[in-house]
């Protein structure tokens, strides 16, 4: 099915589609947060969908007029948050999303084949994202996918941890540091256990 779809880039000036974009988003996560996961796109407005797609490319798969899959592509050296994203040649994706009607069809595999081949376009070395470590399933997709793991990082608000992971897209890839990652796993995992038992000391009863 979804090799009959054309994907497009999304225009970040017009309103309608910010609007549109933000409505998808918030379909698509919603379910998550119902589960206590306070992903952001879940419940965004459309000024911050607004500010999060500011300088980069989005992209969309439609069907009449409706969004069922989409992602965003960071070029290299824009990204920020991990020290990985920093580095030269590496691009990041993000907001991969699927529509929960249109599932299990294969479009995250055509929007990740899609995110590859635009990244290797715009000359990039390495595709990296981040996952949380509890939907195991996706981190095993990506893994399938060929990326590694390369950082660990906890979102204080959010309360919940990710993995970064990266997949190389030249011979010439980016290297990463054993040391760092070594120390930003224990670091990870310091803030988990805190987490834990912040929760369960103080918890009403």
């Amino acid at each position: 099915m979804h090799k009959k779809l054309p994907i497009r880039l999304l225009d970040n000036s017009d309103e309608e589609s910010i609007g549109k974009l933000t409505d998808f988003l918030d379909i698509c996560y919603r379910a998550r947060a119902k589960k206590g996961v306070n992903y952001l796109p879940s419940g965004q407005d459309e000024e911050t969908t607004r500010r999060r797609i500011e300088g980069k490319e989005v992209w969309v798969y439609e069907i009449g007029h409706q969004i069922v899959g989409a992602f965003t592509i960071t070029p290299p050296e824009n990204a920020g948050g991990s020290w990985w994203y920093r580095q030269s040649g590496v691009a990041e994706v993000s907001q991969v999303a699927v529509h929960p009607a249109f599932r299990m069809l294969g479009l995250f595999s055509a929007l990740m084949d899609a995110a590859e081949k635009r990244a290797r376009e715009i000359g990039s070395l390495e595709l990296a994202g981040s996952v949380p470590t509890q939907r195991k399933r996706l981190i095993y997709a990506y893994i399938r996918r060929g990326a590694r793991i390369v950082d660990y990082k906890w979102k204080k608000n959010a309360r919940y941890g990710s993995v970064i992971w990266s997949k190389s897209l030249q011979k010439n890839h980016v290297k990463s540091c054993l040391y760092r990652r070594i120390s930003r796993k224990l670091k990870y995992f310091r803030r988990f256990i805190k987490y834990k038992l912040l929760r369960k000391y103080l918890q009403p009863g």
